[in-house]
């Protein structure tokens, strides 16, 4: 009887889920892993839809105009003249590799690309966490939650495109470094330089950053150990191979890359704005954005309950009231979040269940210098994503660290907090699964118990919390106020009871299972229907939020055309308009008419100067810097007020956008000869002066500390523009002398050149702050600006000379790997 016992035992321990032969196991992973891809991307995916998120509709004005005369003329384009007076694109432009990115992208024609991603993201944490001995089915169960996580769908939906492929591409570069840690071969080598050049492709530097942070943590101990057991010979080796890995990944992302680390110095991120204002100071001191502005959306350490409980504080700044409390408001918008950064699109949510059992794991293999380090990191990521809260560890990062002050949006380190807490949860689940013995019964029973008590703790408290934000109090009256805070209270009790009903049910199962109630089958079934619950709950909410329309009618959607866009659309496009109304941060117009003004993440540093300090800046009653608009071809302007100026001639109104475009009867033309030439020892007090009554560009050039010597000019002969396009200018010059000319286009020393049609190379002077200006010879003869960066031609022949070298190591390596399987064979 007692054998009998034994065997079933054994049989039991077993489980239904080892018990799969591994095509079984690979099939249920595919199963589980499209149940989140179908269910939140079904109308992507099968109906050919997509959101009119803030950076797709952003991106879809900014490139209009340059992807229409792509498709007309067939020739790159590398300078983006629609928007901010013009901006480089040569930073943009991936060249297409025998590289996993360029084969996702031949496979989105077939099925949505990010279909791809989601599901090579969801494998690459399985084979991860495979590697580490996670038993398969806990490895599905974390892939799966993994790519259910409502952030990367609030990302889809606002077009943070590059930010879902590093997220869904970092799961691969922690397997392939794993593997090759263990396996230190060359093949291995070449695994990884692919996936890390395929993290680093998708341009999203500030993840590419956190992952490589991520590897530091976890695997400098192994490196370390190597040296304190004296393995010296071993450890050169891996250095060497590592070394190789890291070069080839730089040169498979060449482009863009160096072109983004050219381009980065002269942008908004390059820290060399003029020194006006002490947000300038921190952003030149460090050669990046200003300590403002890059902790303005940092986690407050209250926002940290949000991981657990969604709307904690409120959910996004703009939730659908579905609660009861309030029966006339039901299926309307309500100002949810009252947290403390600008406002929130997206739930920064992981759920609970998986939390509580990674603090678990942690405990329990605490002993394990693996999960120590994943521990270790995951406490470190919290605090560097708290930025402006927690101004020691961030400022120590921020000043210290190279191209760390480049980055923003310090709670976007939480994305990677999310991805090791649910890989130290794999390690939580493995232990319970593993046979936990009385003496850990404790540990489980007070993680769990202390994670019942807190949410019940929030329940108690609720009626304590304030509900508004900062700036709320004197934006509503009081009435008004009242109502939105018992709303922010009725979201918190609602999702607080349900994170705690689930936890209770995860409790009661893992009792169960513990004391031998219930088996392991069951009890794996059990935490994945309640993990996924969980978190696909979230989800769908946050999907619900998604404004999704056909494809083929996003830009007749976001880009509906009225009487002025149709005006403009008439008009030659050497010149430029100008936005004064709530368009002034779109992309709207661009996508008709080159503009002053626009959106862009990264812009160059020049405009963004003379936007701060010149543009609304003229000490005049209605604070217009005409000067300025005149010089920068502002010939069109777009205003939501009337405007009364002599010089401004109204051509028509768009009413349903309430909305006047007027002509502009002052503006300079496209170049035009000055009669001086004004040096200044600073930029600060040459943009100062442009404000100055005494500034007449038509016959005032600036400059600082210009090559050429300051003089006077007849100011007198004809310029003509004979061709414009993205890439080239090309001016027709007549005068009898020595003249300089001011070409109202946006100065960039990066790739410019200016060339006579007798072959003489002219100095490009940076003029006015912002724009071009050359010292032209006497004479009849054409002068071409052309934009030819030789960054941008090394780069594209770098990466596939890196690329092709990653293939042949990985083809090589395996041949000689496996040359005695071939030889037996043959």
């Amino acid at each position: 009887m007692s054998k009998r016992k034994t065997k079933s035992a054994a049989k039991e321990e077993s489980n239904f889920f080892d018990n799969l032969k591994t095509y079984q196991k690979y099939l249920v992973l595919l199963i589980l892993l499209l149940i989140p891809i179908f269910t939140f991307m079904s109308p992507y995916i099968f109906e050919g839809k997509t959101a009119i998120g803030t950076d797709i509709v952003g991106s879809k004005g900014r490139t209009n105009q340059i992807l229409e005369y792509e498709e007309q003329s067939g020739e790159t384009a590398l300078w983006n003249p629609s928007l901010f007076s013009g901006m480089p694109m040569y930073n943009r432009k991936s060249p297409t590799t025998l590289h996993i990115d360029s084969l996702i992208s031949f496979l989105g024609n077939i099925i949505y690309h990010f279909f791809w991603y989601f599901l090579l993201g969801g494998l690459g944490l399985y084979l991860y966490l495979h590697q580490k001995k996670i038993p398969w089915y806990i490895a599905a169960m974390v892939a799966t939650a993994f790519i259910a996580l409502p952030d990367w769908q609030a990302m889809l939906n606002a077009g943070h495109f590059s930010k879902v492929r590093a997220i869904m591409v970092l799961p691969w570069l922690l397997f392939t470094f794993d593997y090759f840690l263990e396996k230190k071969n060359w093949f291995s080598t070449g695994l990884f330089a692919l996936a890390f050049s395929w993290l680093v492709r998708t341009h999203h530097f500030q993840i590419v950053f956190y992952a490589i942070l991520l590897l530091l943590f976890l695997y400098i101990y192994s490196f370390v150990k190597l040296l304190l057991e004296k393995k010296y010979k071993e450890f050169s080796g891996l250095i060497i191979k590592l070394a190789v890995a890291v070069v080839l990944t730089i040169m498979t992302a060449a482009q863009p890359m160096l072109a983004t680390y050219e381009y980065a110095d002269y942008s908004t991120r390059g820290g060399n704005p003029v020194h006006l204002g002490e947000e300038a100071e921190s952003a030149a001191r460090t050669g990046g954005v200003s300590f403002e502005y890059a902790t303005r959306w940092s986690l407050a350490p209250r926002e940290i309950i949000d991981f657990f409980i969604p709307r904690f504080t409120g959910g996004a700044s703009v939730e659908i009231y579905d609660g009861n409390q309030f029966e006339q408001l039901k299926g309307q918008q309500v100002p949810g979040y009252w947290g403390e950064m600008p406002f929130t699109e997206s739930y920064d949510a992981m759920g609970m269940i998986l939390f509580l059992f990674a603090l678990f794991g942690f405990v329990y293999y605490r002993k394990n210098s693996f999960v120590l380090a994943l521990g270790i990191f995951i406490v470190f990521s919290v605090l560097l994503a708290l930025g402006r809260h927690f101004p020691f560890l961030y400022n120590l990062f921020y000043e210290n660290v190279p191209f760390f002050s480049k980055f923003r949006v310090p709670v976007m380190f939480a994305h990677i907090t999310f991805i090791a807490t649910f890989i130290l949860g794999g390690f939580g689940l493995k232990a319970l699964f593993n046979g936990i013995e009385k003496k850990d019964y404790k540990i489980l029973f007070t993680i769990f118990g202390g994670g019942i008590l807190f949410l019940l703790y929030i329940l108690m408290s609720k009626g304590s919390y304030e509900y508004l934000a900062a700036n709320e109090a004197g934006r509503y009256n009081q009435q008004t106020l009242d109502i939105i805070k018992q709303i922010r209270m009725e979201f918190l009790t609602t999702d607080t009871i349900r994170v705690l009903i689930l936890v209770v049910l995860t409790s009661l199962v893992t009792l169960a299972f513990v004391f031998k109630k219930i088996n392991k089958t069951v009890t794996v079934t059990a935490i994945l229907i309640l993990v996924s619950f969980e978190i696909f709950s979230i989800t769908t909410r946050q999907v619900s939020y998604a404004n999704l329309i056909e494809k083929s009618q996003l830009e007749t959607t976001a880009f509906k055309e009225t009487q002025i866009t149709n005006a403009l659309k008439s008009k030659s496009d050497n010149m430029r308009a100008l936005v004064i109304s709530n368009d002034f941060q779109s992309n709207y117009y661009a996508y008709f008419y080159p503009t002053i003004n626009g959106y862009s993440a990264i812009k160059l540093q020049v405009i963004q100067d003379i936007i701060d300090h010149n543009l609304f800046k003229f000490p005049t009653q209605d604070r217009l810097n005409w000067n300025v608009i005149n010089m920068l071809n502002g010939k069109y302007i777009v205003s939501s007020t009337p405007l009364n100026y002599p010089f401004l001639q109204k051509i028509t109104e768009a009413q349903e956008r309430n909305e006047i475009l007027y002509e502009n009867l002052n503006v300079q033309p496209k170049a035009w000869f000055v009669k001086e030439i004004k040096s200044f020892d600073s930029p600060e007090n040459l943009v100062l002066f442009m404000n100055d009554f005494d500034f007449d560009p038509d016959s005032l050039a600036l400059l600082v500390n210009p090559s050429l010597e300051t003089q006077n000019f007849t100011g007198e002969g004809t310029i003509e523009v004979i061709d414009y396009t993205p890439n080239t200018i090309e001016l027709g010059i007549s005068t009898e002398s020595e003249q300089f000319l001011v070409l109202s286009e946006v100065y960039y020393p990066k790739g410019w050149s200016a060339v006579t049609s007798n072959g003489e190379e002219l100095n490009i002077e940076q003029t006015n702050h912002i724009l071009r200006g050359v010292k032209v010879p006497a004479g009849n003869y054409q002068i071409t600006f052309s934009f030819e960066p030789q960054t941008y031609y090394t780069s594209m022949c770098i990466v596939w000379v890196g690329n092709l070298v990653i293939l042949l190591i990985i083809v090589l390596s395996f041949a000689v790997n496996n040359k005695n399987l071939f030889i037996k064979r043959t």
